[in-house]
């Protein structure tokens, strides 16, 4: 579908760009590309509706930390949510590994495919 042709960008033209976008990822096979805080917050429903309890996690001296920290029946887990296909940094993964080091469940999430949730939280 061909886009009107204008002199400015308009609030039309960025949807068509928008459109031309998605119609292209679509053509190429590539999955969509959510956003750190899309699946955090898809994530954080799907915890609640089974029952978890969750709290932003926030260390002001050691910025590394996961970005979550859930609570189930006697169950504590930690998860840093990321956007699809991004990897945790390299302090994030040193922080992940000392945290499990000392027992505790960690998990890095990059999508909101319910298998992977189901995995995560049931």
């Amino acid at each position: 579908m061909k886009r009107p042709s204008t002199a400015s960008k308009s609030t039309d033209d960025k949807l068509w760009d928008k459109a031309d976008r998605e119609r292209k990822a679509k053509k190429s096979g590539k999955p969509k590309v959510l956003l750190e805080k899309q699946i955090e917050k898809k994530g954080n429903e799907y915890a609640e509706s089974k029952g978890w309890l969750q709290f932003k996690f926030v260390s002001p001296s050691h910025r590394s930390v996961p970005d979550r920290i859930y609570f189930r029946n006697g169950r504590a887990m930690l998860i840093e949510w990321k956007k699809t296909g991004e990897e945790p940094t390299k302090l994030q993964a040193k922080t992940i590994r000392e945290i499990k080091a000392q027992g505790i469940e960690v998990h890095v999430v990059d999508n909101c495919n319910p298998v992977t949730l189901m995995m995560v939280f049931d």
